[in-house]
């Protein structure tokens, strides 16, 4: 087999990420995406309830090989656009609902990637739903106020971020660069470090 080239990322000892609850045509599955400390995917697991061996084995096969390519540095919209939209023929039809386990996958990595968000409305199926154009413009703005805020604070300067906060910083700069979405684990920490800096004023 010929060497892609590309080096295979370590996997930290200690990972950290969510586990979502969904329904898909085959009952219950929960999805965990792990990241490591600059809140980057590095791997996927997903559990599907009954649903029977041969469902289990193609699911725990997708999870491993996303995993696999996010170790070597497949970008991870990638992974998620080749998931998203699978249908499977238990599928009831619902807009909002996962079409499938691969669909759940797409659905988990979008999520973590912000083009996603947990749904919140009890009257709309579904646990997982994209965001819309107008809400993902919000986000990117107000991400760039808070880190207007921390440039005019001079909070390198000053010492007032860690080395692993100052890169985490220059990943959100990148992504708004290249007009990525802000997800809610990256909107969350932004907050927290602008209050930190905000409170040594």
């Amino acid at each position: 087999m010929k060497d892609s080239g590309k080096e295979k990322k370590k996997r930290p000892k200690v990972l950290e990420g969510p586990t979502i609850k969904s329904r898909v045509g085959c009952g219950r599955v929960y999805g965990t995406l792990n990241c490591d400390n600059l809140l980057r995917p590095v791997e996927v697991f997903m559990q599907v309830g009954k649903s029977g061996q041969c469902a289990r084995v193609q699911t725990n096969a997708a999870c491993r090989l996303v995993s696999h390519g996010l170790r070597y540095g497949t970008p991870p919209d990638v992974l998620m656009r080749d998931c998203l939209g699978e249908t499977c023929d238990k599928w009831d039809g619902s807009p909002h609902m996962p079409r499938s386990c691969s669909d759940f996958l797409g659905r988990l990595l979008a999520y973590g990637l912000g083009y996603f968000r947990l749904n919140e409305d009890p009257d709309v199926g579904g646990d997982l739903l994209p965001k819309e154009g107008k809400q993902m413009d919000q986000e990117r703005e107000h991400a760039r106020q808070l880190l207007d805020y921390l440039e005019e604070q001079n909070a390198v300067e000053r010492g007032l971020l860690t080395e692993q906060e100052q890169e985490f910083i220059g990943n959100v700069e990148k992504a708004l660069e290249e007009q990525h979405p802000i997800s809610d684990a990256q909107a969350s920490w932004l907050q927290d470090i602008h209050y930190k800096v905000k409170g040594a004023e």
